[in-house]
């Protein structure tokens, strides 16, 4: 398992004696010391776990401990397995799943800024289609009402048409009206003037 995973692993006794350490051949198991004293494994064996960070008096190497107390279920005996990892490597991986962590937020952000940016133009397209339509009326041009969009957008397009619309046929029947009277006056048996408020004349027949 300390091979497969890359991380020191000791077994440590309730009364705190090392039984087996990936890194200490079995003969010198003896000359190490009681580890019943060490933080995460006094945690271990109290709380069920515990964690530390410290040099390894045997490796003279910072280590970062994590301690499990688990029990044998044949035999019932206690005992704690205590894995260690050097430093120097856990601020690799941390400085690894940092840089992911980075990557995936940029990628999300750049994810998020397309969806965004693709949203807004879905909202002003139709807004700007609906600005050059009343231009085009404004002016007397034949002009396009969009349908696509929001429920919103479509309902304020309808509404600009209709509106649009009766704005057209008011000034046709005014333009009619005008015309109609234009030909009353200029066929008129007598002298028709119009005359403003300053004495001007503004309009007079033949």
């Amino acid at each position: 398992w300390s091979e497969l995973l890359g991380i020191r692993i000791t077994i440590i006794g309730a009364d705190g004696v090392v039984l087996a350490d990936s890194e200490v051949s079995p003969s010198q198991l003896g000359d190490l010391d009681n580890h019943l004293d060490r933080l995460e494994v006094r945690r271990a064996m109290e709380i069920g776990s515990g964690s530390d960070r410290r040099y390894s008096a045997t490796t003279r190497v910072p280590y970062l401990y994590y301690a499990v107390r688990t029990k044998d279920k044949a035999t019932g005996e206690t005992f704690v397995i205590r894995c260690s990892l050097p430093m120097s490597r856990y601020y690799k991986i941390l400085s690894r799943v940092r840089a992911n962590i980075f990557v995936a937020m940029l990628a999300a952000g750049v994810v998020a800024l397309s969806a965004g940016i693709t949203g807004v133009r879905r909202v002003t397209r139709p807004i700007r289609k609906l600005t050059a339509a009343l231009r085009a009326t404004r002016r007397g041009e034949p002009a396009y009402y969009p349908r696509g969009g929001s429920l919103e957008i479509e309902e304020l397009s309808r509404t600009l048409k209709e509106n649009a619309e009766a704005q057209t046929k008011m000034t046709n029947e005014l333009e009619g009206e005008r015309g109609l009277l234009r030909t009353v006056v200029r066929s008129a048996p007598c002298g028709l003037l119009l005359v403003d408020g300053g004495g001007v004349v503004s309009y007079a027949n033949d």
